[in-house]
């Protein structure tokens, strides 16, 4: 077998051996559970991508693929964070339009009454 046929072995053996351990992990971590299958499958494809990257020894190769977990987790929770500050930054600039609203509308009928 080729160089590639064996790296590709290992990492279809990391992948089958270690998901479930590493799906527990982000389940752990995470607020819902979609999330940590999400999670695990761009985990997945990290892994896959980056396969010529394992390590040859098992206990390695292993913590190689927490750690690929681990950084996916931490970018999930950056992007969660923006888009709950976002969402929060949307709701309260939505609150000062509405509560702003009335007022543009009450000028706007003065001037229209002052003009008939």
């Amino acid at each position: 077998p080729s160089d590639q046929d064996s790296i590709d072995v290992r990492a279809k053996q990391l992948l089958s051996t270690d998901s479930a351990d590493i799906l527990r992990y982000l389940h752990r971590r995470t607020a819902e559970p979609e999330d940590a299958a999400d999670l695990l499958g761009e985990a997945m494809m990290i892994v896959w991508r980056k396969r010529s990257s394992i390590p040859a020894d098992g206990t390695e190769a292993r913590m190689w693929f927490f750690g690929v977990a681990r950084r996916t987790l931490s970018n999930h929770h950056r992007s969660t964070a923006r888009r709950e500050a976002l969402s929060d930054s949307l709701k309260e600039h939505m609150t000062v339009t509405r509560q702003q609203k009335p007022k543009a509308h009450t000028t706007t009928l003065r001037a229209f009454r002052s003009e008939n």
